[in-house]
C-alpha cells in the first residue's frame, strides 16, 4: 500500500458545502461563518462554525464541522502562499479568540498552515477507482477479504442503495437505531451519539449526494453506511452494524459494494477515513485498510487568536490544565 500518491483537489469538497455545514450548524446550535481570502495568485475560502465562549457576552470561538475542512483553493495557481495573516486578521476583527481546524487528507491543505500550529492527528485510507465489475474488484482484496464477502453473498446478505431524497422515517428510524448501537459498542463520547435529526437532515439536506447502502437478513437490518459524494470523490461518512450478525460480515459486503459501484458511476477516488487513534494497530484502521490502496495524513490545527485573552479565560474559568483546546470543549467535560 502506498503512502502520499493522491494528487491534490482543487474542486470544492461536499464538507465545506452550504448543505453540509448546514446540517453540523443545526447539530452544534453553531452560527456558520464563510471567510474568503485573496493575493495576488489565487482565492481562498475557509467556513466554519462560530459559538460564544460561554460566560463571555462578545467573545468566540470557531472550528471546523465535523469531518474534513479548512482552506480551499477556489481559483488560481496551486503554489500560491494562503493569506494565513489576512485569516488571522479576519477572526480577531469578529472577536475570535481561539480555531480548531480538521484539514482535508485528500485535498493535503496542511501545507496552507504554519508547521508550529499543525498536529498530526491519524492515518486515513483511500482507494482509488475505476469502472470494474465485481470479480475484478474482487481480485484486488487479500484472501482473508475475498472469504468474508463471499461468506456474506452465500449466507443471503442482500445489500440494497437508497438515494438520499427517497430516505424516509423508517430507514431513518432503522439507521439511528443501528447507529446509536454502534456508539454505546464503541464506548464514543456523548458528541458523536448523534440524533435522529442530525440523520435526518443528512438526506434531506444532501438529497442526490447522500446514498444509504443497507446491508439485509431475512429482511432485518443488520447493517448500513452512509456515503457522501461529490463531483469527484465519495466519503464513507457514518457506518453502523449488529455485531450480534457480525459472523456474516455486513460492513465488509456494504465497504465492497460501494467500491463497486461508485467505480462504474465514475468517481475517482473513495476516501474511507481512519481509525479511532494514530496508531496503525487501531482496529478500526486496519479494517478500513484492507480496501484501500492509499493511506493518507490527517492533521489538525490548533490556533489561538488572542493568545493573552486565551490564557485569561482559561484561568479564570479554572480550565488552565485541561486537554482540551477549544474553552468550550473544556468547560463543557470539567470534573
Amino acid at each position: 500500500m502506498s503512502k502520499e500518491i493522491v494528487g491534490v483537489f482543487t474542486v470544492k469538497s461536499i464538507y465545506v458545502s452550504d448543505r453540509y455545514v448546514k446540517i453540523w450548524e443545526r447539530y452544534d446550535k453553531a452560527t456558520s461563518l464563510r471567510i474568503v481570502l485573496e493575493n495576488d495568485k489565487a482565492v481562498f475560502e475557509i467556513v466554519l462554525l462560530v459559538k460564544r465562549i460561554v460566560g463571555e457576552d462578545d467573545l468566540f470561538e470557531a472550528y471546523t464541522p465535523y469531518g474534513y475542512g479548512g482552506p480551499v483553493l477556489i481559483q488560481g495557481s496551486q503554489d500560491a502562499t494562503f493569506p494565513f495573516e489576512k485569516f488571522v486578521y479576519e477572526l480577531a476583527k469578529r472577536n475570535i479568540v481561539d480555531v480548531f481546524v480538521r484539514l482535508s487528507p485528500f485535498l493535503k491543505n496542511q501545507r496552507y498552515f504554519p508547521m508550529n500550529i499543525l498536529e498530526l492527528n491519524r492515518y486515513t485510507v483511500s482507494r482509488t477507482l475505476s469502472k470494474m465489475s465485481h470479480n475484478d474488484v474482487l481480485r484486488t482484496l487479500s484472501k482473508g477479504t475475498k472469504w468474508s464477502i463471499r461468506k456474506s453473498i452465500n449466507c443471503g446478505v442482500d445489500i440494497s442503495l437508497m438515494n438520499g431524497k427517497d430516505i424516509g422515517k423508517t430507514e431513518i428510524a432503522n439507521f439511528h437505531k443501528l447507529y446509536s448501537r454502534s456508539m454505546k459498542v464503541a464506548n464514543a463520547a456523548d458528541y458523536y451519539f448523534l440524533n435522529r435529526e442530525c440523520i435526518k437532515n443528512h438526506f434531506a439536506y444532501l438529497g442526490d449526494n447522500a446514498h444509504l447502502f443497507v446491508a439485509k437478513l431475512d429482511g432485518r437490518w443488520i447493517g448500513a453506511s452512509l456515503f457522501m459524494r461529490d463531483e469527484r470523490m465519495c466519503h464513507y461518512h457514518l457506518a453502523a452494524s449488529d455485531r450480534n450478525f457480525s459472523r456474516f460480515y455486513p460492513a465488509d459486503r456494504m465497504l465492497f459494494e460501494a467500491i463497486v459501484f461508485y467505480g462504474k458511476e465514475g468517481k475517482e477516488l473513495v476516501h474511507l477515513g481512519g481509525g479511532l487513534s494514530l496508531s496503525e494497530d487501531d482496529s478500526l484502521f486496519r479494517f478500513k485498510k484492507k480496501f484501500g490502496n492509499t493511506i493518507n495524513e490527517f492533521y489538525i490545527g490548533k490556533l489561538v487568536v488572542k493568545n493573552k485573552l486565551y490564557e485569561e479565560l482559561r484561568f479564570k474559568k479554572g480550565i488552565r490544565n485541561s486537554n482540551y483546546f477549544l474553552i468550550n470543549d473544556a468547560l463543557e467535560r470539567k470534573p
